[in-house]
C-alpha cells in the first residue's frame, strides 16, 4: 500500500481514502454542528471552528496507515481537535477562486487578508490537507475541486523564490492559476467518511452549492513532527 499510495500521491497531488470514517460515528458529530447552527446567520459556508470530541475521527486505522504511509511513522503529530467543522449551503453560482492554502506568517502579513500570507518549501510545518466528507456529497454539493498535478507547478515557483516563498498574492500574480488551467479536474466527493489527502501545494478551489441539502464537512492538517527537516520539493516535484 504504501509504494502506491505514494506513487498517486506524487503523481497527483492527493489520494482518497473509501472508508476512513464509518458513518455511524460521524452522527454525534453532526448533531453537535446542528445544534451549534441554531441562531447563527446563515451563508454560503458557517465555519464552526475545531471540536475536540471529534480528533478521533482523523485517526482512524485506515487514515493512520495512509498517514504512516505517505509522510512516515513517527513523522506527524497526532490531532488533539477535529478542525475547521464547516456547512455548506445552497448558494447562487459563481466563478471558483482557484488557490493553495497558506500557513505561514511574514512582516507584512495581515490576518484578515488571505493574499498576505506566505507560502514557503516549507509550508509552515503541514504535512498534508484533509478534506473530510461528514455527509454525503455530490458532485453539486459544494464539492472541492482539485486540480490534480499542480503541486508540482507551485513547488517549482516556491523553489525558485528560496526560503523566504512568496505571499499567495504574489503566487496568483505569478500566474500560477493559469500555469494549472490544464491540469485535470477531479471533486472531492463521495459518501460520508471519505476522505482526500491532498499536498499543501495543490490548487484548489471550493465549487458553489448548487444542490438541494447542506453538507458537512471537515478540513483538518495533519503537522509534521519537529524533528522531521524541512520538506523538499524535489525540485519541482512536491516529493516530501
Amino acid at each position: 500500500m504504501t509504494a502506491s499510495l505514494k506513487d498517486a500521491f506524487d503523481a497527483q497531488g492527493y489520494v482518497r481514502i473509501d472508508g476512513a470514517v464509518a458513518p455511524d460515528r460521524i452522527g454525534d458529530l453532526r448533531r453537535r454542528m446542528d445544534e451549534a447552527l441554531a441562531g447563527r446567520e446563515a451563508g454560503s459556508t458557517v465555519k464552526l471552528g475545531d471540536d475536540a470530541e471529534a480528533a478521533p475521527l482523523i485517526v482512524t486505522a485506515p487514515l493512520r496507515a495512509a498517514f504512516d504511509a505517505l509522510l512516515g511513522p513517527g513523522r506527524w503529530l497526532e490531532p488533539a481537535v477535529l478542525e475547521d467543522l464547516r456547512v455548506k449551503f445552497p448558494s447562487s453560482p459563481g466563478p471558483p477562486w482557484w488557490h493553495i492554502d497558506v500557513f505561514e506568517r511574514g512582516p507584512e502579513t495581515n490576518d484578515e487578508d488571505a493574499l498576505t500570507w506566505r507560502a514557503s518549501p516549507r509550508c509552515g510545518g503541514v504535512g498534508l490537507l484533509v478534506l473530510l466528507l461528514l455527509s454525503d456529497v455530490g458532485p453539486a454539493d459544494g464539492a472541492t475541486a482539485m486540480r490534480a498535478g499542480s503541486q508540482r507547478a507551485v513547488a517549482r515557483r516556491l523553489d525558485a523564490a528560496g526560503e523566504g516563498g512568496l505571499s499567495l498574492g504574489e503566487l496568483l500574480g505569478l500566474g500560477i492559476d493559469a500555469e494549472t488551467a490544464d491540469a485535470p479536474v477531479v471533486l472531492a466527493a463521495g459518501p460520508a467518511g471519505t476522505a482526500f489527502l491532498c499536498h499543501p501545494m495543490l490548487v484548489h478551489a471550493a465549487l458553489s452549492h448548487t444542490g438541494a441539502s447542506p453538507s458537512y464537512w471537515a478540513l483538518p492538517t495533519i503537522r509534521l513532527a519537529e524533528s522531521v527537516p524541512a520538506r523538499s520539493s524535489g525540485g519541482g516535484t512536491g516529493r516530501y
